[in-house]
């Protein structure tokens, strides 16, 4: 494969960014796992109770992540090098835009449950599967496009198109609709991280500071 060099020197890189990630948003979904899963599962066959069981946790999960978005929207190079050195500072753009991908990682990693809950273990494989080959096919299309900073893309339309995905089919299969301040949190989130975003690749480090420190105790 003629990019299997490429790959391979953005490998640390990636792993860096990813590993930072994963490592604080996953504590986060790990702890919430434990009382949320069996909680939908005791609701399963009331449908008004458990449909708002679900959007009072994507709430809660989105109310808890927004700052630790800002956070690291604002200071990915700084994270990165205190948590490991300067040479993975050129990860910081990717960093960044993996945590874009987090406002709808939230909400899809919560209806993801709900078929588990239902019982369509099936489904949820079959689901799963094609969502992960999609990700894969857009994980090389983004890098081969735009570099290491392509993969962050990637990140961001996978959990956008698995997070319409989950909604059309709970909705088609279960009834559940989001709540509309759900809508307004995702929009809001999304306008301001792209902003964090414009201001980190075009604005000098004390610009991102101000503003992201703005926005973090607004």
């Amino acid at each position: 494969f003629p990019y299997t060099t490429l790959f391979r020197s953005s490998y640390g890189l990636f792993s860096a960014s990813f590993a930072i990630v994963n490592t604080y948003v996953g504590l986060v979904f790990q702890a919430m796992s434990k009382e949320y899963y069996p909680r939908i599962c005791a609701l399963s066959n009331d449908k008004n109770a458990f449909n708002s069981s679900v959007n009072n946790q994507i709430y809660l999960v989105l109310l808890i992540l927004g700052p630790l978005i800002a956070i690291f929207l604002t200071f990915s190079d700084q994270i990165l090098l205190v948590l490991y050195s300067d040479k993975f500072v050129s990860a910081g753009l990717l960093m960044a835009l993996c945590m874009i991908g987090i406002i709808f990682e939230a909400p899809s990693w919560c209806m993801g449950y709900v078929f588990l809950a239902k019982g369509d273990n099936k489904e949820f494989l079959i689901y799963e599967t094609i969502t992960k080959v999609q990700k894969i096919v857009t994980d090389i299309v983004s890098y081969l496009l735009w570099g290491l900073a392509g993969l962050g893309i990637s990140f961001i339309v996978s959990y956008v198109y698995y997070t319409l995905q989950c909604l059309f089919l709970c909705k088609k299969r279960y009834d559940l609709i989001l709540d509309r301040r759900i809508l307004i949190m995702l929009v809001v989130y999304s306008i301001v991280s792209f902003l964090l975003i414009g201001v980190y690749v075009y604005t000098e480090m004390w610009v991102r500071f101000f503003v992201g420190a703005v926005i973090i105790i607004g």
